[in-house]
């Protein structure tokens, strides 16, 4: 190993060498914040769960709209994959590399030009953006936040009672409408 590489420690190493972990409640001490600073937390974490579920609309109906615009060309690649899903078994019993050739190279003009009606959009970059910006605030912002209002985000390896009940309550109504 070099010298490097034997002083670093990957995140998926450190994740993979943790000991196992135990079903155990936390007590976290909360400590006492006066209410003025309070509501101004929770008015701050309002806004910005707020942004963060306007950023995710916004991302869902960009991704939309791209879609939309770019439909011909869309359809034009599955076409040609459907086509060379459907023959390659005819092409095999026939040896028939030539065929299969020229339908690859069609699937990569169709996936060029579906690309480049992709980049034509100006969509992309603001889809791009809206991802960062709602990582960001699942990552950073909002534990931070929530850390602020002493309420240290701790990871959840089942579901509350409550979630679980309206789960069933959404599954029973998809089943009743079918």
């Amino acid at each position: 190993m070099q010298d490097g590489l034997a002083s670093t420690t990957k995140r998926s190493d450190v994740l993979l060498k943790k000991p196992a972990q135990t079903a155990t409640t936390v007590q976290a001490e909360v400590p006492a914040i006066p209410v003025e600073q309070e509501l101004t937390l929770l008015r701050g974490f309002r806004d910005l769960v707020g942004q963060r579920w306007g950023v995710f609309v916004g991302r869902r109906l960009k991704q939309q709209e791209l879609t939309e615009k770019t439909e011909a060309e869309r359809k034009a690649v599955n076409d040609v994959r459907k086509e060379i899903t459907k023959n390659i078994p005819d092409w095999i019993a026939k040896g028939d590399k030539a065929s299969y050739d020229a339908k690859m190279a069609d699937l990569k003009t169709a996936s060029e030009a579906h690309s480049e009606a992709k980049k034509a959009t100006g969509i992309p970059p603001v889809i791009k953006s809206l991802a960062q910006g709602q990582r960001y605030l699942d990552n950073e912002a909002i534990p931070n936040a929530l850390s602020e209002l002493g309420t240290p985000v701790q990871p959840a390896f089942s579901l509350a009672e409550w979630l679980k009940n309206r789960l069933e309550e959404q599954k029973k109504a998809k089943k009743a409408k079918k």
